[in-house]
């Protein structure tokens, strides 16, 4: 009975997703401490039109660690612009949207601590990461995979290209 109650709150909750047209968001990062930038940043709506894809260069180079689990290299950022450079445009997309995010508390931690980090503001939103109220931010459950790439495959949503294709062609 509990497992038949849990199905239909999801399913209700994602038909509200489906109804508010929430954005999903999703990042990959240079880390997971309190030093970490996000490196890519991608939000699609619930029609599947992809409205932010983007690498992101951090202020200092991508651990390998880091790199070795979601593929981004210093030399695919190079050109990429900076947070400061993207800032803007993501903080208008998301005001008063609901954004559904699958790791909301670490999504939203680095999305607010690299703003900080340039100076700038992260969307009121995301800087109440830990609050549960928070309007704008809802959670998801754990999918197979957590990459911005991987969430727009499991939708079927085109994208760009992949990584491994864009630096096969650098």
């Amino acid at each position: 009975m509990r497992d038949r109650a849990a199905a239909v709150a999801a399913v209700e909750r994602a038909r509200a997703w489906i109804a508010a047209n929430a954005l999903i968001l999703d990042t990959e990062t240079t880390g997971l401490d309190d030093d970490a930038e996000v490196v890519e940043l991608a939000v699609i709506d619930c029609a599947g039109t992809v409205l932010l894809d983007t690498l992101v260069r951090p202020s200092g180079p991508v651990p390998a660690e880091a790199a070795a689990i979601h593929g981004i290299t210093d030399a695919m950022l190079a050109d990429a612009p900076t947070w400061s450079e993207i800032h803007d445009r993501f903080c208008d997309l998301v005001e008063g949207r609901q954004v559904v995010i699958y790791s909301r508390e670490f999504d939203a931690r680095v999305i607010s601590q690299t703003a900080r980090r340039y100076g700038l503001q992260a969307p009121q939103c995301f800087d109440l990461a830990s609050d549960d109220s928070a309007p704008c931010i809802a959670r998801c459950r754990p999918m197979p995979s957590s990459t911005a790439s991987g969430a727009r495959r499991r939708g079927g949503i085109a994208g760009r290209s992949s990584r491994r294709q864009r630096s096969s062609r650098a």
